[in-house]
């Protein structure tokens, strides 16, 4: 479990939560507002990048240490001395495991994380960090609006079909270049039609294409179906490996 919240942090609901049959361990570590000679501290994230890294510790902690369970939780906002800033709990088997997790977990977070302060004092302010923080909110910022990264173009479409007519409509997609690839999977649609309950063995087909050639699938997928009513879902790719992005853009060139 990992939060960024304004409210207060409970340590204790967190501990409870990390009591376990399993562990014999549990470390906890809280870090509060120091008297620097400030007044108090203006806590920033950029939530969405902090909180995708924050999930990733956890579970390289977990993964490295043989934890049991992590919980992290980070308050933003304004904070007065002497206030809880971040907490930390992890539970192991064995408390070397968990005393090595939690210092890993604190460790990392403050390298890693997207998540800045800024000191108050009575005649003055400043960031922590203020040139770091103001290029990691720029390559935020890029990234966001897509002038860093722009992969919202490439799509993965979902489809299910009888399996003879799965590997038809697969053929036909990338013959035509309207799909670079698509994997044939053999699964179990349970699903009610017509007021009956069905349990059927279906080919699902997971489509790698780009949004510019999406109106033309879904026609030849639906030209092509034997069903009444195909599935065909539409998903985005946020993000992977940019050779194999690369790779799908260039397969289904629309110029071709």
């Amino acid at each position: 479990m990992f939060k960024i919240t304004t409210e207060e942090i409970s340590l204790e609901e967190m501990i409870q939560r990390a009591k376990r049959e399993d562990s014999g361990a549990i470390v906890a570590f809280l870090g509060t507002v120091r008297d620097d000679g400030i007044q108090m501290m203006e806590v920033e994230a950029f939530t969405e990048a902090a909180e995708a890294e924050l999930e990733l510790i956890r579970l390289e902690a977990i993964e490295r240490f043989g934890l049991a369970s992590v919980q992290i939780s980070h308050r933003t906002g304004r904070l007065a001395v002497g206030e809880c800033i971040v907490a930390i709990v992890c539970s192991a088997p064995h408390r070397a495991e968990a005393f090595e997790g939690c210092r890993y977990v604190i460790d990392e977070l403050k390298k890693r994380a997207t998540i800045w302060k800024k000191e108050i004092g009575e005649n003055d302010e400043r960031w922590v960090g203020e040139q770091e923080r103001e290029s990691k909110r720029n390559d935020w910022n890029q990234e966001m609006n897509g002038e860093k990264k722009e992969m919202n173009n490439l799509r993965i479409v979902l489809c299910t079909a009888s399996p003879e007519n799965g590997e038809l409509i697969a053929k036909s997609l990338i013959e035509e270049h309207l799909a670079a690839c698509v994997n044939i999977s053999s699964v179990n649609s349970c699903y009610l039609w017509e007021g009956k309950l069905n349990l059927e063995n279906e080919a699902l087909l997971i489509i790698k294409t780009e949004q510019t050639r999406i109106e033309k699938l879904i026609s030849k997928i639906r030209e092509l179906h034997s069903y009444e009513l195909p599935e065909i879902i539409v998903l985005p790719i946020i993000d992977g490996y940019q050779p194999y992005l690369d790779w799908i853009s260039q397969s289904v060139d629309s110029s071709r």
